[in-house]
């Protein structure tokens, strides 16, 4: 009697596990069955939307140049030496470039360094001196003065010019423009496809943009050393113009 209760038990703890399993497999399956009308939705509603992509452009003449020189000393006997050489060197370099009319602001050092400088004599290395190098951007606001300012510099004592790039300061507003330009676009070619196709635009469900903007003009790279005894003139430096371009790609609903 006690084997037969203990087994009795024990069918009935089993039916009970297996009657919440299939319970929570017909939840699990409910709750899957319900949602295939919903990822059904989803599927058509992806599948019955057109995609364009518009393009914006903007022209405009740059407004500011940026002038990329630099000063590099000969071998002096110490580090500190040739720091004073440099000091020295730009100082009559920023002279020429507030003479010419740069703000202080605008004349901006981009690297500073010192290095030892070798000779190799029968396999044994000697040291030659301490060599110090600055590079300095200018930015110049009055076009016309770009070559000028070049030429001036360089006869002060810059002995390396990177060049000049010409650039557009502050393009947010072109860009905004060209992009008006390019949704105007994309509208006008989703209509005439939706036309074609036979129905009509419904709301719209993506948008994305990006920017494509001209890069900066360069007018001239010379990065050989410059003697500072060297004649310098001045050369026509014609700014030209940049192109602003705003790309965007638009989805819309179709009826």
């Amino acid at each position: 009697m006690v084997y037969h209760a203990a087994y009795t038990g024990y069918v009935n703890s089993r039916l009970a596990i297996a009657l919440v399993a299939l319970g929570g497999g017909l939840y699990i399956g409910g709750q899957y069955v319900a949602s295939q009308p919903l990822r059904a939705q989803q599927a058509d509603t992806a599948e019955r939307q057109i995609t364009v992509t518009g393009r914006g452009e903007v022209t405009a003449k740059p407004d500011i140049a940026r002038l990329t020189l630099g000063v590099q000393t000969e071998p002096q006997p110490t580090a500190e030496q040739a720091l004073n050489v440099l000091a020295e060197r730009f100082g009559a370099i920023a002279a020429a470039l507030q003479a010419a009319g740069v703000a202080e602001d605008d004349i901006a050092t981009s690297n500073l360094s010192t290095q030892p400088l070798y000779d190799y004599r029968d396999g044994a290395q000697q040291l030659r001196g301490y060599a110090a190098n600055e590079t300095v951007r200018v930015t110049v606001r009055d076009l016309s003065q770009a070559g000028a300012i070049a030429a001036r510099t360089t006869e002060a004592g810059a002995n390396t010019l990177g060049g000049i790039l010409f650039e557009i300061e502050e393009p947010q507003r072109l860009q905004l423009e060209a992009q008006q330009k390019a949704v105007a676009d994309a509208r006008e070619q989703a209509d005439q496809l939706a036309a074609t196709l036979g129905v009509r635009l419904g709301k719209l469900t993506r948008f994305s943009s990006s920017a494509d903007s001209g890069m900066p003009i360069p007018f001239a790279t010379r990065g050989e050393m410059l003697q500072a005894s060297d004649s310098v003139d001045a050369p026509p430096v014609p700014a030209g113009t940049q192109d602003v371009v705003m790309t965007v790609t638009i989805s819309y609903e179709i009826k």
